[in-house]
């Protein structure tokens, strides 16, 4: 973790927060010894220390950083702005499917897995975060598509149905946790999250012709990732 200039506190704080988590990822909270974590930060335990005065300060500042969704991604914040619509509704589940299948880094997946496997605290300060976040501006989305009458009425509740599209998203990513895909699914990660998406916009409700007007991925690749799909 040296780079030869002398960190400041908070950037020392990072810097240990950062190179740890493919640690807990990797063994879990409780198989994971402070011994681990100084070796992998390169610092002494007495820094370590000095900076988070137990594992468990350290792993509590590790879930606050992963879970500030807006500060993993800033486009979370430009999409609050947007007004509850039907294209909105679609934009979401694709910028769902998009981050989470299309996700490169898998340190914070496979903590993920780790706390599910683990005592799932971790797990569930995530998506309690990702509710608190998402929820109700799906929901405002999804009546807004009602009313416009693009989603026939079907005998799932609301909620449940962004956690189903969750759900989906991140058991495509689990899958890749090995470094390569346990299926091969025969097309790109991109056809992927085209193909999931639609799968999740008829399981909301959508008829095909409604998914056809309201989803093009072309041009909302544009706005996601700056490149079409």
């Amino acid at each position: 973790m040296s780079s030869g200039k002398r960190l400041s506190s908070d950037e020392r704080r990072a810097a240990i927060v950062e190179a740890v988590i493919p640690v807990f990822a990797k063994n879990g909270f409780h198989g994971t010894t402070t011994k681990n974590l100084a070796e992998a930060a390169g610092v002494s335990e007495a820094l370590l220390y000095r900076h988070f005065p137990s594992k468990d300060s350290l792993y509590e500042e590790i879930q606050l950083k992963s879970c500030a969704l807006p500060e993993l991604d800033p486009l979370f914040d430009q999409f609050r702005s947007i007004p509850a619509s039907t294209e909105k509704l679609v934009l979401m589940i694709h910028l769902l499917m998009h981050r989470i299948v299309i996700e490169q880094d898998l340190a914070l997946p496979r903590l993920m897995a780790s706390s599910l496997l683990d005592d799932g605290k971790f797990a569930g300060l995530f998506l309690d975060n990702f509710k608190e976040q998402f929820l109700d501006l799906f929901l405002q989305s999804l009546d807004a598509a009602k009313r416009s009458g693009d989603i026939a009425p079907i005998p799932i509740d609301d909620g449940l149905r962004l956690w189903l599209c969750q759900h989906l998203a991140a058991s495509l990513l689990f899958v890749r946790l090995p470094g390569k895909s346990a299926v091969d699914y025969g097309l790109s990660r991109e056809r992927l999250v085209m193909q999931a998406v639609r799968f999740c916009l008829r399981g909301m409700g959508f008829s095909d012709a409604a998914i056809d007007r309201h989803y093009d991925p072309d041009m909302i690749g544009e706005i996601v990732d700056d490149e079409p799909l």
